[in-house]
């Protein structure tokens, strides 16, 4: 015949009833702790919890030859000529940071925001003796 056992869960022990040589299972150790932290919120549902992260980088890009090559967040690019650019951001973020940088097998080159509106920066870019100059660049904007 069949044994009749029942599998029965008493906060974190394990038991099997009707078991010849019953032993609980302590399952304390499998516990997990989630909390939320910054950029980071947790949603309790029952014994499940969705976990959700922010990213703070709300915009980047790549700019070659005056042409925007690859980009996320971003809605326009103006040419401004000279190595000079403005750039339209899709959000209008409270608070946000640029960080840039170029590359130019022609010498070395120097960035920088000129003017951060509410959606838009422009940028300049200079040669190495302070002339403005064309080169290819990246960007991130980061919003906190």
């Amino acid at each position: 015949g069949t044994d009749d056992q029942d599998l029965d869960l008493t906060g974190n022990n394990l038991t099997l009833s009707g078991d010849p040589t019953p032993a609980a299972i302590d399952l304390s150790s499998y516990d997990e702790t989630v909390s939320a932290g910054s950029g980071i919120t947790v949603t309790p549902a029952g014994q499940n919890f969705t976990v959700a992260v922010s990213n703070p980088v709300i915009a980047m890009g790549r700019i070659t030859s005056g042409i925007l090559n690859g980009q996320v967040g971003v809605t326009g690019l103006v040419d401004n000529t000279g190595g000079s650019y403005t750039v339209t951001l899709s959000t209008t973020p409270t608070n946000y940071i640029v960080q840039l940088t170029t590359n130019s097998s022609t010498g070395p080159r120097t960035i920088q925001v000129t003017n951060q509106g509410a959606n838009t920066f422009d940028v300049q870019i200079y040669d190495g003796v302070g002339g403005t100059s064309n080169a290819d660049w990246y960007f991130t904007v980061i919003s906190f």
